[in-house]
């Protein structure tokens, strides 16, 4: 299976879009080398069969996950995420849904 590539809003907006989903799969990959606190580098996504890698370095992704998990019509699915919440607390600071 391949994933899309989302360097912007438009592009996550569009997978958004398509997905239709009722449920976000949500995982993330961080650095902790040279940080006191993890820096979320890689957002990992999957909804309705497809999957999506957001790059939260090349755009501000916050408001465009706010916009779509904060209404909580999207059930958020994270496997052991005690260290996901802590490094998307910048971007969702009422955590996923």
């Amino acid at each position: 299976m391949s994933a899309a590539w989302i360097a912007d809003a438009e592009a996550f907006a569009q997978w958004i879009d398509r997905s239709g989903a009722q449920a976000l799969g949500l995982d993330t990959e961080f650095m902790r080398r040279n940080t006191f606190h993890a820096r979320l580098a890689l957002v990992q996504l999957a909804a309705a069969g497809r999957s999506a890698l957001l790059d939260p370095l090349a755009f501000d992704a916050g408001p465009v996950l706010r916009a779509y998990l904060d209404p909580a019509a999207v059930a958020c699915v994270m496997h052991s995420p005690s260290e996901d919440i802590e490094v998307l607390a910048p971007l969702l600071p009422l955590g996923p849904p």
